[in-house]
């Protein structure tokens, strides 16, 4: 018994290097929700109707291999309602739930605005109306429809529908549009009083019951009306109770959806059969079935073998019952004789073989190596970096400074204090990206340039480079061009292999030098650590006051410049040297700006949406394509400057970036 105890203690520590500590946890889950908070609502027109809400595993918590973002978009144009005696007359389209030939967990809605009353701008809304009789239906097909081709518009990447998800050509982002009925629905009231343990608490209870549902827009699958029909969700109140799990529960979930695709979505045959719905689904109704003192660290094996253990029940007897409406039964015509067997058979071995299950896994396939120390720390860096790099692309200084002060008031976590710093230091930059210092008397001109240099000054505490060369580009402009070149060296001589930069797209890990550093300050704080050993793109917003002149005509394909901080600060210098008539120092930051380019090994196109654009292979991972296009409009404009043609690589790539610019034009 003694021996389980220690070898439970020893995967579950484990684990939280794997899978996350708390802390780790925690700092996913606090980064998400500020996403959330400051996207309430959207502030770009397109989506001015749409607060989101962050869910799935990576919002949970949870990083595992495969996690795509899912966001939530709360059309607000419209409110459900069960019956038409609740309905509340105002400027929001009311929908009524008709659930009449409709499966447990769907609905039709239907509209009870007066159709001549319904406030449409070029009749969008009523695009995906359906007439049946006398009774007007939101059809969820061409409401679904109707999203995907004006995300097209300002975001042709995502171009593809997934379930009642819109999602990107790369698979790693999901939107789904939803509506809301703000009440808890009478199909679920059961779940409120249904006898059950300690789990979830009153307090949890009260909350999820204020949240209500909301629909999403996707029907049960081989109905005659499937186009008609809305699925009941409850991505809100399992957030909640996902919140609510102690770590080890947490886990638990983890190893379950592990074990899900790596182990049983390996076998051909099975991928596609079961989900991790399911499992979140299994999760809850153990948790609440079970008391609370077993999920303990010390006895992680024996939880997850109970969890194995009703996964061979469910799929024995076919049955895993809604968590919320249980009336609806998952498993209902999901497996059939042959497949169940395979599973039967597969979550069997993996039961007796205890956690021996996971040696085929490719996350959790050096426990060994972790027992006999042979083990690198991970690091939850790049993820944060990647979440808040997303989020601060769409900042504007109301949202920003809303942030701060629910933070100020709402926050008192050492990791919330660096979230803080994190998001005040970006603020900063933003808000004195906008002052300007022309058109105005000396006196006013001073203290607004002392308050420029401050802001800025604060803007360097979010990474190693990029709020260095955002005060190089503001000395620039006002011609101090040696202090100019002193930060640009600075900044540059921080461009190194140890720095980690904001992962573009899949997260490669680290190499030997980040792990070495990374392993040192594991006892540092979040920011000192980003502070210290990151890299983020550089920001500059619409209209900014930092980007040179020289610059202004080639972000018109655009609206804000963001850089990889390598090609603008060799660039900036190249400006800096050409005004100091230093030309050798000019042929060398042109010569580091021609390396770049040269380091990308070739192009391929591809249609995103009814666009071509480019991708391509490369040594430097993390450019982009647009730094690609910015580092050769670099080089166009420092050889004209200098008078020097073009290298014949350098030229290739511009005549391509010519083509693909006028194909975005015409686009």
């Amino acid at each position: 018994m003694e021996e389980g105890r220690r070898e439970s203690m020893l995967f579950y520590k484990y684990l939280c290097h794997k899978i996350g500590t708390q802390v780790d946890v925690k700092t996913r889950r606090l980064s998400f929700i500020i996403c959330d908070i400051h996207n309430h609502p959207l502030k770009r027109n397109a989506f001015k109707y749409f607060p989101e809400i962050s869910s799935g595993s990576r919002a949970e918590g949870l990083n595992l291999s495969g996690s795509d973002v899912d966001i939530m978009l709360i059309d607000n144009r419209f409110e459900v309602y069960e019956s038409e005696n609740e309905a509340v007359q105002g400027r929001k389209v009311n929908l009524i739930m008709d659930t009449e030939d409709t499966p447990h967990c769907f609905s039709k809605l239907r509209v009870l605005t007066d159709y001549n009353h319904i406030e449409d701008n070029n009749n969008r809304f009523k695009r995906f109306l359906h007439f049946e009789g006398f009774r007007t239906l939101i059809s969820s097909e061409m409401y679904k429809e109707h999203n995907l081709n004006r995300i097209r518009q300002v975001a042709p990447r995502f171009d593809t529908i997934h379930g009642p998800c819109i999602s990107d050509y790369n698979e790693r982002y999901d939107f789904a549009h939803c509506l809301k009925c703000a009440k808890w629905i009478s199909q679920a009231q059961p779940w409120i009083h249904r006898p059950r343990g300690a789990w979830p608490n009153a307090k949890n209870i009260e909350k999820i019951i204020k949240c209500g549902v909301l629909f999403v827009p996707i029907g049960s699958k081989g109905s005659s009306i499937e186009n008609l029909q809305w699925r009941i969700s409850f991505s809100v109140a399992e957030k909640i109770l996902i919140f609510s799990f102690n770590h080890t529960q947490l886990l638990c979930y983890a190893l379950l959806k592990i074990f899900l695709k790596e182990i049983i979505e390996s076998h051909e045959d099975l991928k596609g059969i079961l989900c991790s719905y399911f499992l979140k689904t299994l999760m809850f109704w153990i948790s609440e079935e079970y008391d609370l003192s077993i999920w303990t660290p010390c006895n992680i094996i024996h939880c997850f073998k109970l969890c194995l253990l009703r996964l061979l029940y469910c799929i024995k007897y076919s049955t895993l019952l809604h968590y919320f409406i249980p009336d609806n039964n998952l498993f209902y015509l999901r497996l059939t004789e042959q497949n169940k067997a395979t599973l039967l058979i597969l979550i069997r071995d993996a039961y007796n073989q205890d956690i021996q299950c996971f040696s085929s896994s490719k996350t959790l396939n050096n426990y060994q190596k972790y027992v006999t120390g042979n083990f690198d720390r991970l690091s939850i860096v790049p993820e944060i970096m990647e979440v808040f790099s997303t989020a601060i692309a769409s900042f504007n200084f109301g949202n920003i400074f809303c942030l701060l002060r629910y933070f100020i008031y709402h926050s008192r976590s050492s990791l919330s204090r660096d979230v803080f710093t994190l998001f005040l230091s970006h603020a900063n930059s933003c808000e004195s990206q906008n002052l300007q210092l022309h058109r105005q008397h000396n006196k006013l001109k001073y203290f607004t340039y002392r308050r420029i240099i401050s802001q800025l000054l604060i803007s360097v505490h979010s990474d190693a480079v990029s709020g260095w060369l955002i005060l190089a580009s503001f000395f620039y402009i006002q011609k101090k061009y040696i202090t100019s070149t002193i930060l640009i060296n600075y900044a540059l001589s921080n461009c190194n292999d140890e720095k980690v930069e904001a992962p573009n797209g899949m997260w490669l890990g680290f190499n030997r030098n980040q792990k070495v550093i990374l392993n040192w300050t594991k006892h540092e704080n979040l920011i000192t650590v980003l502070k210290a050993f990151t890299l983020q793109e550089l920001r500059f917003s619409e209209n900014s006051q930092m980007i040179p002149v020289e610059l202004q005509p080639i972000i018109k394909w655009n609206n804000n410049l963001i850089i990889h901080p390598k090609p603008f600060a060799h660039f900036i210098s190249f400006l800096c040297y050409y005004h100091l008539h230093d030309r050798s120092s000019c042929r060398r930051s042109m010569y580091h700006l021609n390396q770049i380019v040269e380091n990308c090994k070739s192009f391929q196109s591809c249609r995103i949406g009814n666009t071509m654009q480019l991708r391509y292979s490369q040594d430097s991972r993390h450019l982009s394509f647009w730094d690609m296009f910015y580092t050769v409009k670099f080089l166009e404009i420092s050889h004209q400057m200098i008078g020097k043609p073009l290298s014949d690589i350098a030229r290739q790539y511009s005549k391509i970036f010519k083509n693909t610019t006028a194909l975005i034009d015409s686009n």
